[in-house]
């Protein structure tokens, strides 16, 4: 079949990280309502800091934080085609709470077995370490090309309570997205 006259092929996104970044919301979303029955819609994407994102209407939410972007090493020559790896920085941040506690005491805030912030923790850590972002699902089952390199999982924060409300709590992490930066070809 002849493609139609004004036919012009979709470009390539120019920020493979946009990509990532919804592929990773989208891993978060369906891995923790698997898991943990978290409502898909409380996992936010934002360049606030946690602490001022609304809580959630429900027991808890992730946060995603973009931060920023550093080249790394030099970049690679080969081919006479050269390597653009950029890393982004990005914070995961599981805010939850439990009202099951006397005053001043987290037992079960931390260490209930569905609705522990312990829990959340591990079934979030889950989704991070596991999530390798491609840029088609075949109906084989067979994935497409990765969109970057696999995530790099820093600490965990200690699970502190949140100022502006005392009986959530949040602890997160600080991850690094590593791709390749798609430039604009055309203007060399």
């Amino acid at each position: 079949m002849p493609l139609p006259q004004d036919y012009a092929p979709t470009p390539a996104p120019r920020s493979p990280f946009r990509a990532l970044l919804l592929a990773l919301q989208f891993q978060l979303q369906a891995s923790l309502a698997a898991s943990l029955d978290l409502d898909p819609s409380s996992v936010y994407l934002t360049v606030d800091d946690p602490g001022e994102v609304p809580l959630a209407v429900g027991e808890r939410d992730v946060v995603v934080r973009v931060l920023g972007e550093v080249p790394d090493a030099a970049a690679v020559d080969g081919g006479g085609r050269a390597v653009n790896l950029r890393t982004r920085r990005v914070q995961v941040w599981c805010r939850s709470r439990v009202l099951l506690d006397q005053a001043g005491q987290a037992a079960a805030l931390l260490t209930d077995q569905t609705l522990g912030h312990l829990a959340f923790e591990d079934a979030t850590a889950d989704a991070l370490e596991l999530f390798l972002a491609t840029d088609t699902d075949d109906p084989t089952g067979e994935t497409g090309n990765a969109l970057g390199l696999p995530l790099r999982v820093g600490p965990l924060s200690d699970p502190r309570r949140l100022s502006k409300d005392r009986e959530w709590v949040a602890s997160g992490w600080e991850i690094a997205v590593t791709y390749l930066r798609a430039l604009d070809q055309s203007r060399q």
